[in-house]
């Protein structure tokens, strides 16, 4: 997928930004309490991580929504075709609608991006806080 507009410099402080955001955001990230846990320790991790995902951002993501980013952006209309006979009025529709429809595929393309960077946010809350549980359950068995 190609980064229509961005520059190597746009992907380095990207990089920097969502680095620091992943530090900031992991240390409150709920702890996942394993899968033999009771009901209720259950529902009131899935109430603070989804309070959690709120407060972010990534609610909507994290149940196959989009992310607010990508609903932002919106598509250009296409120019109807006039009336039979019309030269100057159909070369100047076919030039508009070839530019609409590079701006709506750029568009899309953002969208895309923005939706995959939401989810991989998502994904790796998620994987942190089992990551962390795994750890705290490994030295609770014996096993680290």
């Amino acid at each position: 997928m190609s980064h229509v507009g961005r520059s190597a410099g746009d992907s380095k402080t990207a990089a920097a930004h969502a680095s620091t955001d992943k530090n900031a955001v992991n240390n409150d990230f709920p702890v996942y309490p394993g899968v033999d846990c009771l009901s209720h320790v259950a529902s009131a991790w899935e109430e603070a991580a989804d309070a959690k995902l709120v407060k972010l951002g990534l609610y909507e993501v994290a149940y196959g929504g989009p992310p607010s980013e990508a609903k932002a952006i919106f598509d250009e209309h296409f120019l109807p075709n006039g009336p039979v006979g019309t030269t100057s009025y159909d070369q100047r529709t076919a030039i508009h609608n070839s530019k609409v429809l590079a701006n709506n595929t750029r568009n899309e393309e953002r969208r895309f991006d923005l939706l995959m960077e939401a989810r991989t946010k998502v994904y790796g809350l998620i994987k942190a806080s089992v990551d962390a549980s795994s750890m705290l359950l490994g030295k609770d068995q014996g096993q680290m």
